[in-house]
């Protein structure tokens, strides 16, 4: 008989994993419901963006691409994470639990970049509570089409824009043992 892990086992089970996480990792945030933590979003704060492969990755596996920060149809919201509120070990960990989904979509890494970067660059940081204490969105302000809906020349080359120098402010940290529920 194999033996696996609770976290392991948890993994397997993704709701289960979404409705114990949320309000574990909100004690944890708030350090034990000692600290808020604001709504609004701090241009001091770093946005943690979770890599998966091979959707956000060049082809040689070294760097993130526009993919990492193109909201999905119908919506102009990437998920991240808020540091310092949530530590990268948190982030990796509901990368793993929530986001990932194997075998096609599998955690890799972390992309860090300043708020205020992405400010500069033309789009916004929100907080978004609702996903977990800590969570928030890059907005770009153009919501994505349909799937198989081009977005008007315009929009796209204004949307290119800024994720193209969110991309060269972001800092791609590959994680050395992504399978691992650790931050290495």
């Amino acid at each position: 008989m194999q033996k696996i892990s609770i976290a392991h086992w948890l993994l397997s089970r993704r709701h289960l994993v979404q409705r114990l996480l949320r309000p574990l990792i909100g004690l944890l945030v708030s350090r034990g419901l000692t600290r808020r933590v604001s709504a609004a979003v701090a241009d001091e704060e770093v946005a943690v963006r979770a890599i998966m492969t091979p959707y956000h990755l060049n082809k040689k596996r070294t760097g993130i691409t526009r993919k990492a920060f193109v909201a999905p149809a119908e919506t102009d919201e990437v998920s991240i994470s808020r540091h310092p509120h949530v530590p990268a070990a948190i982030a990796k960990f509901w990368a793993k639990a929530v986001v990932q989904a194997p075998p096609d979509k599998l955690y890799v890494g972390l992309a860090f970049i300043d708020v205020h970067r992405v400010r500069k660059a033309q789009s916004d940081v929100v907080d978004s509570r609702s996903e977990y204490l800590g969570h928030g969105d890059v907005r770009h302000g153009i919501v994505m089409p349909k799937r198989g809906v081009p977005l008007p020349p315009p929009m796209l080359l204004q949307l290119d824009k800024q994720i193209d120098a969110i991309l060269s402010a972001a800092v791609y940290v590959r994680d050395p043992n992504p399978e691992s529920l650790r931050w290495s």
